[in-house]
């Protein structure tokens, strides 16, 4: 009887023993865990804030790329302001070497005019 007591008790040991020795095992394993949930927490709110910033900075580069555009536009329209210019110095020239050409030819109009009169004189 004695030992089946002391087998008993040897037994209840060991059960007890494998119990903490599980308990220990799930404590560690949700350590374990929790640690990890944690790192995975701290990565997500960090690809967040990566994330945010990407984001931030695409919108800064439409921004920018729209006050770009916006100058190219204002580039493009002075130089075409100034090709403007130079046409029409470049028509303005033309049309006083016209007006010129025309005023001689008036003027040698009014001479051939005036000597076929002084001809028809004769």
């Amino acid at each position: 009887m004695e030992r089946i007591e002391q087998n008993k008790k040897m037994a209840l040991q060991k059960a007890e023993d494998y119990k903490a020795e599980k308990a220990a095992k799930i404590e560690k394993a949700q350590a374990y865990k929790d640690n990890l949930l944690e790192e995975l927490e701290a990565a997500d709110a960090k690809a967040d804030e990566d994330k945010e910033a990407k984001l931030a900075r695409i919108e800064e580069m439409k921004e920018n790329e729209a006050e770009e555009h916006e100058k190219e536009l204002e580039r493009i329209q002075a130089e075409i302001e100034a090709t403007k210019a130079a046409d029409e110095e470049k028509y303005e020239a033309v049309a006083a070497e016209i007006k010129e050409i025309a005023e001689k030819l008036l003027e040698y109009n009014e001479k051939m005019q005036e000597k076929l009169t002084a001809l028809t004189m004769l």
